[in-house]
């Protein structure tokens, strides 16, 4: 959102949010590898199929001046500087076979998929899996870590108008610095674009 105190400079209020991750969903379906081996007494070569996973939210909350300038009657160009806050949130988590609770037949060779809840956040979340050969464990350690603090943005793009009320922003490059977490720097890039209303 920008108000526009001159025609060439404004005070624009950006908030965004981002979802990411790696691997696996922090719920979804774990397959064993090797269910044979496992049953077996074999546990190193039962590990999960995908054996790690993490994801990262990041909301961010900013303000500041934007300048801009008109080529022509259509087309502008801006840069601004955002300052405000971050809020990070990470979490880690992997799955991990730790034994087999109750053995009621011969080892199966096939290789069963379960879906899981989300793990909690800073537990050992167990869960257990029933099986022809019997009941299957496994243990999923989630760890999370949450970070609000000061951010800043720099960065530009350009406008298009294409009717009274409407624009069309082009591109929108910026740098974003967030919050550290989980002993990262969060040196980010941002490119967008959209439709903008214009009053």
């Amino acid at each position: 959102a920008a108000v526009h105190l001159k025609d060439y400079l404004a005070i624009v209020a950006d908030f965004s949010g981002n979802y990411g991750s790696r691997s696996l969903s922090q719920s979804g379906s774990f397959q064993f590898t090797s269910l044979q081996n496992f049953l077996q007494g074999n546990p190193a070569s039962a590990l999960l199929a995908i054996a790690s996973s993490a994801q990262t939210d990041i909301h961010t909350f900013l303000a500041g001046p934007q300048y801009s300038h008109k080529i022509n009657s259509r087309i502008r160009v801006f840069v601004h500087a955002l300052f405000g806050a971050s809020r990070v949130h990470v979490s880690t988590f992997s799955p991990i076979v730790s034994g087999i609770a109750i053995t009621v037949g011969q080892a199966q060779p096939s290789q069963p998929s379960i879906t899981v809840p989300a793990p909690v956040c800073n537990a050992i979340n167990g869960y257990s899996v029933i099986i022809p050969s019997g009941i299957a464990i496994f243990t999923v350690p989630r760890f999370c870590e949450t970070q609000v603090g000061f951010s800043f943005g720099a960065g530009g793009g350009l406008d298009v108008s294409v009717a009274k009320h409407w624009a069309v922003r082009v591109f929108q490059a910026d740098y974003l610095n967030k919050p550290s977490v989980l002993g990262q720097g969060r040196n980010d890039f941002r490119l967008s674009s959209g439709l903008i209303y214009q009053w």
